[in-house]
């Protein structure tokens, strides 16, 4: 329990309200209990100033607003952004931070991927780790489930703590673009920065890519991390290398002079291996995954890693042991004698990289399996589409999360970039379609089912329901089998 004065820390609190006791932070009202402070967000469909009576009701003592609502009996703090508040009385509320030292990741694709690669490198050299991201939240080989790849800040300090309290040491963490602008890092110092990739997504909320490309780059902040360890094969990465403030900014790439660069590749479906120049260190890595991106993956790990003063072993034997997470370039075992590949790529760059890792090794059809997201940037649909058609001999069109859209509306947008339509199948049921792809697969044929990875859920109609790509291949495979 602490006092709002200790909270807020504004010189404009009475004396009366800065002793007020707190012993809790909500922005859902229902999520109040007595002397909780309530943070009044206004959201794309609600505005929390609606819900400040519930929250009294259910015991809050003090509301947070941009605007005085009238009649409320408990103190009103009036700020310019709630938001921004809120991270810095999180932080504040919890105080852990200065226990543990944060590396987040930022980028349009492979922030998961980086995140885990880091965690079993830390792992590897002794640290006690703990991870928050898309998939999930570890804390101590304790598996929680993640809302968002980012949490909204009074749980994301809450994780903090939590994690303070399991001996925890360092902490990897995705950093969404949606994360940066709307002040979910805010007050976080970290310890290292690292930026993958920016390409067109979520343009649904940012409006144009240079909007979202500059939120990216401004995470590469002194404010917010002290290194900085970024793709010198992005056209981005090199914009935030020549204009960062942060002194100690290390690059890493393939094509590009970088700090920490990898040759002499060589690759399958199932590993890569490849020779590492890491700071004038060399040495051979293994990785038990395909695809240049996870190259590009391993080199973000291994230049953090260097940073972090990390023993080259460490680092080997780390991603030696280093298995894809759940939902990123799974192979699926079949009895087809078929390559089936379970993936979460959902962006035109991602989709891309998809194909370019498996093509190389085609000897028969390429088929995918792909509905686009509803609810999200619809711009980016005909791009998708446009690119599985280029990669693809056959093209299984269906839904993803439609969310509060129609599938078929959805799908008549990503069949506006095909040109070839007698190449797609529609069909909007994702469990059938996946069924109907896997009756017609034979041998040697290279199977993508993208978008989901191992998502547990189908939103329509705005409701959650149970469903799971891993479950219905498998399902798929044993009628089939």
């Amino acid at each position: 329990m602490k006092t709002l004065g200790e909270i807020l820390q504004l010189k404009t609190l009475t004396k009366e309200e800065s002793n007020i006791q707190i012993n809790s932070l909500a922005h859902n009202s229902k999520m109040c209990e007595n002397n909780s402070l309530f943070f009044c967000i206004k959201g794309t469909n609600l505005n929390g100033e609606e819900y400040a009576f519930e929250a009294v009701k259910n015991g809050a003592v003090a509301v947070i607003t941009q605007n005085k609502i009238e009649n409320l009996s408990v103190p009103q703090i009036i700020v310019k952004d709630v938001r921004l508040t809120m991270a810095r009385c999180a932080k504040n509320f919890y105080a852990s931070l200065d226990k543990l030292k944060i590396i987040g990741v930022t980028g349009t694709n492979g922030k998961t991927t980086v995140t885990y690669m880091l965690k079993s490198v830390l792992e590897n050299a002794g640290k006690v780790v703990g991870l928050i991201g898309t998939n999930e939240i570890l804390i101590n080989k304790k598996h929680f489930n993640a809302v968002l790849t980012t949490p909204d800040p009074i749980e994301l300090h809450k994780t903090f703590y939590e994690m303070v309290k399991n001996n925890v040491e360092y902490v990897v963490m995705e950093v969404s673009a949606h994360a940066i602008a709307l002040h979910k890092i805010e007050g976080i110092n970290f310890e290292y920065g690292i930026f993958t990739n920016c390409t067109q997504d979520h343009l649904d909320f940012f409006k144009d890519i240079l909007t979202y490309e500059q939120t990216k780059i401004s995470f590469f902040n002194k404010k917010y991390c002290k290194y900085a360890v970024v793709n010198a094969d992005s056209e981005t990465g090199r914009i935030i290398a020549r204009t960062t403030n942060i002194k100690n900014c290390a690059t890493y790439g393939i094509d590009n002079p970088s700090n920490c660069f990898a040759i002499n590749i060589y690759q399958n479906l199932s590993t890569s291996t490849f020779t590492v120049n890491a700071f004038d260190d060399v040495f051979n890595i293994k990785l038990n995954m395909g695809g240049e991106h996870n190259i590009y993956n391993a080199l973000a790990c291994i230049a953090t890693a260097k940073l972090i003063g990390l023993e080259s072993l460490d680092i080997v034997l780390g991603l030696k042991r280093f298995s894809c997470p759940s939902g990123r370039f799974n192979l699926i075992k079949n009895k087809l004698k078929a390559t089936l590949i379970l993936d979460f790529a959902h962006t035109p760059d991602a989709i891309r990289k998809m194909f370019e890792a498996v093509k190389p090794f085609k000897n028969n059809r390429i088929i995918t399996v792909f509905g686009a997201t509803g609810n999200r940037d619809k711009l980016k649909r005909p791009i998708m589409g446009n690119i599985i058609e280029e990669f693809s001999d056959l093209f299984y069109l269906t839904s993803d999360n439609p969310d509060n859209e129609n599938p078929l509306d959805i799908a008549n947008e990503v069949l506006e970039g095909v040109k070839n339509k007698e190449k797609v199948k529609i069909i909007l049921d994702r469990a059938k379609c996946i069924e109907e792809c896997i009756k017609d697969v034979k041998k040697d044929d290279i199977v993508l089912v993208l978008g989901k990875g191992t998502e547990n859920y189908q939103i329509i109609d705005g409701i959650k329901q149970p469903y799971c790509d891993k479950e219905e291949i498998e399902k798929a495979l044993k009628l089939r089998e």
